[in-house]
């Protein structure tokens, strides 16, 4: 048989064993006897045999796969979740299966091809839109975890669903108060798609925490959830109101370096006429000296993974637990005293 592609049953009975004993070997669990595991990684040393995982999944085993769906790349944010994502799972001995939908409808068909279907054991949701809870959680769907999202309610069954999440209220009072601290007055926040939970939250908090400073006038912009949307609607905004704000509170960091490309484009010193924030703190920020918050991505992303574990762990846990991820602001350059 040497060079052909075995399957399961072949392979047990070259090991003078059972199917069940050889899937026991694969999934390196204790209750083989030292000989036997020996003889059945010979063999599958020797024929260089791999399961299939799907294969797995469709008779309802363990397929050791993490289904993992976003929306975006753009900013980075996913990019960074995903590296935490994958230290977890690999520490696990599994692997992950990753797609990306921006469009809701897609998104849909997708989580429920990964909720219903065999191809993996579990799925984490990234940043998904709020439309996803107008769809229920089935009886017998496969795990799920929520990441940089909670539901709104426990309606449609979402309630059990575990979640990460960062404090957006804490983080934005320590932007306002940081700003209105260094003497702006006039506050614009450029807010991100007004289909997530992330944007709806910083945009209520922006509000609240500049409602707090007498004298501070606080603006909403939306539709800049990206570096190119965010240069058009910052020169926009410049155009259309003689002049930039004292500051200019971005969704995040992609969106933060476009109104500094903007500023840039229309000769404005920053932080000398203008400060401007961002959020997330990717890499470029502190190159750029970039005052913003430090979003813990890669340990969000590893803590979705535990969430899921949890479950795949124990089958009996039928509710998932939320957790909550602290924000420090890093004070850097482009937030400093504007020139009046």
């Amino acid at each position: 048989m040497s060079g052909k592609s075995l399957n399961v049953i072949e392979l047990a009975k070259l090991a003078h064993t059972s199917k069940s004993t050889v899937s026991r070997v694969l999934r390196n669990e204790p209750d083989v006897s030292p000989k036997t595991r020996a003889r059945v990684q010979r063999l599958i040393r020797k024929y260089d045999y791999h399961p299939s995982l799907f294969g797995r999944g469709l008779t309802g085993a363990s397929t050791g796969l993490i289904g993992v769906l976003g929306r975006w790349m753009e900013s980075g944010f996913a990019a960074e979740v995903l590296r935490g994502i994958v230290a977890e799972v690999e520490r696990r001995g599994g692997h992950l299966l990753c797609s990306f939908a921006p469009n809701i409808d897609d998104y849909v068909s997708m989580w429920r091809k990964f909720a219903a279907g065999g191809q993996v054991d579990g799925a984490i949701l990234i940043a998904p839109a709020n439309e996803i809870f107008a769809h229920s959680v089935k009886p017998g769907d496969r795990p799920v975890v929520l990441c940089a999202c909670k539901p709104p309610d426990e309606k449609r069954g979402w309630g059990k669903i575990g979640s990460v999440t960062i404090d957006n209220r804490t983080a934005m009072n320590d932007v306002v108060d940081h700003l209105v601290g260094a003497g702006c007055r006039r506050l614009v926040h450029l807010s991100g798609a007004p289909d997530i939970l992330d944007a709806q939250e910083r945009r209520r908090f922006f509000m609240k925490a500049a409602a707090r400073h007498r004298g501070v006038k606080a603006d909403v912009v939306q539709g800049a959830w990206t570096r190119e949307l965010a240069y058009t609607i910052a020169l926009e905004y410049i155009n259309t109101h003689g002049g930039p704000p004292d500051a200019f509170v971005a969704f995040n960091d992609s969106v933060a370096l476009g109104v500094l490309e903007a500023l840039q484009a229309r000769g404005i010193p920053v932080p000398g006429k203008v400060a401007v924030t961002g959020w997330d703190d990717i890499l470029f920020a502190s190159y750029a000296g970039l005052t913003t918050i430090h979003l813990p991505m890669i340990r969000m992303g590893e803590e979705a993974a535990r969430l899921l574990y949890e479950q795949l762990d124990d089958p009996r846990r039928k509710v998932g637990r939320p957790v909550l991820l602290k924000m420090p602001l890093k004070v850097r350059s482009t937030s400093g005293r504007p020139r009046k």
